[in-house]
């Protein structure tokens, strides 16, 4: 056999082009779904958010390149599957079909069409657009964010440790002489730096803050309490702080990576737990020791003078009580006052409220106080600017404590929290009342709507256990404060020193970019295995497109030789089909040629014969199927 090598290379050229250009959408789809989750916070995401036009533009470009290779495809496997049937000797075209099958070729409305051809026409179209659309959404650089280890002894991010006694000696310390009261006035200086305000003793420091804590303990919808972090209000917790995290607006993150956009850490610190109830035996009293006393000024001012005073069920025998005087005036408009003794020894922490009305309910309340080693995941949100502290673990007795290994943490909190009752004290304004019944009227109202579980009394006195409740979230929440404030001072004054602070890994989350959506870059996946499975069904079904003719009806040049080759056959008929009998006036919309039927006859293999397309005779046929059955027999023999 002798065949034209240049028809042969073309044929072969006409159906391996597509095969290569679905390969490559398929692998630009396969790329896509292995890099899900890469992520850049480099240079690529630096010119991203630097030039989102640009990006826009070129990202557009690609899309519409990638949609025109599925167009094309899928375009080639319909001109290939129509040529075969335009060449069918068994079945007959009519010019109304080809002018269909070039619109959809062309990607172009034919208006001499019937509406519902300019319909089907106008989808493809669409759908065609709607391709290259789905790329454009499998390759938007998207805003995402990525997490990475950081830890760099150079640049070090500090929590607090306290293994050993330091200047907060407010403390009595085992087997020491100091006493909490010694050095408050000598010891606690303050720093107003470039971080925030942070005192080495958060009381007196921070003691109007820690009473706001006091104040609002307890929220009235049940969603987790927002407060600031008293050292640096532009931090805010949310929810409660447990103690930790005070590293925050005291350090900052070393960052020569990308933009930073959030981090998280592990912290081990104390679960404060008040358990708290009515003690009608309890020591800790108001005594009155002047009455009416006036002074000699003739003033009209009337002072009170109380003690408040007693011991608490985890002293010793011999131990001293707690006593500090308190001053009543009538120039007060409420003339009640509260306070409270509190200490921790004998590795128990206590509380005791004394109390006169209009603070009555709140009397002879008496609060056991549990620092339970717990380990907290930190996150802060640096966009933001806020804290979660999220218990993770509770840490077993048995298991040494690290971070506070001789409790000097837990009897400065106790301390602390003992002297914010002494310093606090006003003669026109009853503070630590006032901050207690403040949160016992939101926690009634947090009741009412359902958001709070009142829990029973431990010693029935009252019927009323919500002062109870209140109390161990109005205590948790300062303690909260004072655990936070003394951490926060030991990294402000006193990092030197040995076992202050330790360095840890932080999880850095930074802003990144990602290639795609997820369900964008499976559509394309699913689109380009649509077009193979067409193609391979296509291929089988027609043999490879075997017999393929060379005539391409897309081609202009070359329907016009291959129709002059045919004769005036189909001129004739479309004449005689005419009303008038006369030729046509080469209007697109005539019907009468749009129902003429043709048939193309394909050439030799030796271009002594061109392709003709001729008008379909009603017998011809089964000639032209003969000449097609003996040339293919000798085709195969050769």
């Amino acid at each position: 056999m002798t065949l034209n090598y240049t028809s042969n290379f073309g044929e072969n050229a006409l159906k391996i082009r597509p095969v290569f250009a679905i390969l490559f959408t398929t692998l630009v789809s396969s790329l896509l779904i292995w890099q899900r989750n890469v992520r850049s916070i480099g240079q690529f995401h630096d010119a991203v958010l630097a030039s989102p036009a640009t990006t826009s533009f070129l990202k557009q470009i690609i899309a519409s390149l990638l949609g025109a290779l599925w167009i094309y495809v899928a375009g080639a496997i319909f001109n290939l599957t129509t040529r075969l049937r335009l060449a069918s000797v068994d079945r007959t075209s009519s010019l109304q079909t080809l002018n269909l099958w070039v619109a959809l070729g062309s990607q172009r409305i034919d208006s001499s069409l019937p509406v519902h051809y300019m319909v089907l026409t106008l989808g493809v179209i669409l759908a065609g657009n709607a391709i290259g659309s789905i790329w454009g959404g499998a390759i938007t650089p998207i805003l995402s964010s990525a997490t990475y280890t950081y830890s760099n002894a150079d640049n070090p991010f500090l929590i607090p440790l306290f293994n050993q006694p330091w200047f907060t000696q407010q403390y009595k310390y085992p087997g020491t002489d100091l006493d909490f009261n010694d050095n408050v006035k000598q010891q606690c200086e303050t720093s107003n730096g470039d971080y925030g305000f942070v005192p080495k003793c958060p009381v007196p420091g921070l003691q109007n803050l820690v009473l706001d804590s006091a104040r609002s303990a307890t929220t009235i919808d049940g969603r987790p309490r927002v407060h600031s972090k008293n050292d640096n209000p532009s931090f805010s917790y949310l929810g409660r702080s447990y103690g930790a995290g005070s590293s925050q607006g005291l350090q900052s993150v070393v960052n020569t990576t990308g933009i930073i956009l959030s981090y998280s850490y592990y912290e081990t610190g104390y679960n404060v737990n008040s358990t708290c109830g009515y003690n009608s035996s309890s020591n800790f009293t108001l005594d009155t020791v002047f009455k009416g006393f006036t002074p000699s000024n003739g003033s009209d001012i009337s002072l009170d003078v109380l003690l408040a005073r007693g011991k608490l069920p985890n002293s010793n025998d011999d131990d001293n009580e707690i006593s500090f005087p308190l001053v009543l005036t009538n120039q007060t408009s409420n003339p009640g006052i509260l306070t409270w003794g509190a200490d921790f020894k004998n590795n128990i922490g206590i509380a005791a409220i004394a109390a006169s009305d209009p603070y009555g309910p709140f009397n002879k309340i008496q609060c056991t106080i549990n620092f339970i080693q717990t380990n907290f995941s930190v996150g802060v949100n640096v966009t933001n600017s806020t804290i979660i502290v999220e218990p993770v673990n509770t840490l077993d007795k048995s298991i040494s404590n690290t971070f506070d290994e001789h409790n000097y943490l837990i009897g400065n909190a106790m301390a602390s929290l003992g002297l914010l009752a002494q310093t606090t004290a006003s003669l026109t304004y009853e503070n630590l009342g006032e901050s207690l019944n403040d949160n016992w009227q939101i926690y009634n109202k947090s009741i009412k709507s359902g958001n709070a579980v009142e829990r029973p009394n431990l010693a029935s006195r009252r019927n009323d256990t919500s002062p109870v409740s209140a109390v161990e979230d109005s205590f948790n929440a300062m303690l909260d404060d004072i655990l936070v404030g003394y951490g926060a001072a030991q990294l402000e004054w006193n990092t030197q020193q040995p076992g202050a602070a330790r360095n840890i890994t932080l999880r850095n989350q930074y802003s990144a970019i990602r290639l795609g959506q997820d369900s964008y870059i499976f559509a394309t996946i699913a689109i380009n295995i649509l077009i193979l499975l067409i193609a391979v069904e296509e291929a089988v079904r027609t043999d490879n497109w075997k017999q393929i003719p060379l005539l391409d009806y897309l081609d202009l040049k070359s329907v016009i030789v291959a129709v002059s080759a045919g004769g005036r056959d189909i001129a004739e008929d479309c004449r005689t089909r005419h009303e008038t009998g006369t030729g046509l006036d080469g209007q697109s919309r005539n019907k009468e040629a749009a129902d003429v039927r043709i048939r193309l006859i394909q050439g030799s293999d030796d271009f002594s014969r061109g392709p003709v397309i001729a008008l379909a005779r009603v017998g011809s046929e089964k000639v032209e199927k003969d000449v097609r059955d003996a040339e293919s027999t000798r085709l195969v023999s050769e």
